[in-house]
């Protein structure tokens, strides 16, 4: 088993507030969980070391109960769902901010809220004399991008090419260390759980704008109920919906995370 495989199972193996909270909405039957077919695929997917965007139904021809996962992925996240209710959103966005936070206290990492206002990462990082080493931003991201291999002029799949970013969040957030408001390293703590890649994964500010300014391709997300002030007519947008869709094969296992920033119990 790797290390990234064996922190996520640690992570995941307390999620009872979260099951708690979302009691009483629809979730993916393997939401929250972590099964030998995630494992399978982070071994053979992700850990794939040409890194290469092969098709899917190559990847089920090597992953025999990758299919089945499939069509039940499919019937789920392309059929009705609950409506994105912005407030409720945000407080479940909390309780992922909690986990990630206190995971990351007990593997000796000072790691709190940032406090900051506007467009700061959600959580900051500390040295043992309680100096900012680190901004993180914290990602939680479960419903696949299913479409993925239907963009023209672009080699994606679902299975790769999910993680979301909100390029203004990330413009805003790199114009702070550009403007010299932040002079520490930021990172994008990702948890996917998606029916099929599983984990914790990070990357740089810095290379995902250099991605996002090197050709990466625009995408608008659908509008959501919850985009929109309520009782408001629906020019008050307050959601951001254009994103790009960085590869997974960018993003850094959490175990290589724990390492940079300098984790005691490891």
């Amino acid at each position: 088993m790797s290390k990234n495989v064996e922190l996520y199972r640690e992570f995941v193996s307390d999620v009872e507030e979260i099951l708690e909270f979302t009691r009483n909405s629809k979730i993916f039957p393997t939401q929250f969980k972590f099964t030998p077919l995630n494992e399978e695929c982070y071994a053979k997917i992700y850990l794939n070391p040409n890194k290469s965007v092969i098709s899917r139904q190559a990847y089920i021809s090597l992953i025999p109960s990758l299919g089945q996962t499939c069509k039940e992925c499919w019937k789920f996240y392309l059929s009705p769902r609950n409506k994105s209710v912005k407030g409720l959103d945000i407080q479940l966005g909390k309780r992922f901010e909690h986990k990630i936070i206190t995971f990351l206290n007990l593997k000796g990492i000072t790691c709190q809220k940032s406090g900051e206002k506007g467009e700061y990462p959600d959580t900051k990082i500390l040295d043992s004399d309680g100096n900012v080493v680190a901004f993180v931003e914290i990602k939680y991201q479960s419903a696949p991008w299913i479409y993925a291999y239907k963009e023209e002029g672009t080699n994606r799949e679902c299975y790769e090419g999910s993680p979301a970013i909100d390029t203004k969040k990330l413009k805003q957030q790199h114009a702070l260390l550009l403007e010299g408001k932040i002079n520490v390293p930021v990172f994008y703590l990702f948890w996917l759980d998606f029916p099929c890649i599983k984990g914790l994964f990070f990357i740089d500010i810095r290379e995902l704008y250099n991605y996002y300014q090197n050709g990466a391709k625009l995408f608008e997300r659908k509008l959501r109920e919850g985009d929109f002030l309520k009782n408001k007519i629906k020019t008050d947008k307050k959601g951001h919906t254009e994103k790009i869709h960085p590869s997974i094969f960018c993003l850094k296992p959490i175990h290589d995370f724990l390492i940079q920033i300098g984790a005691n119990n490891v």
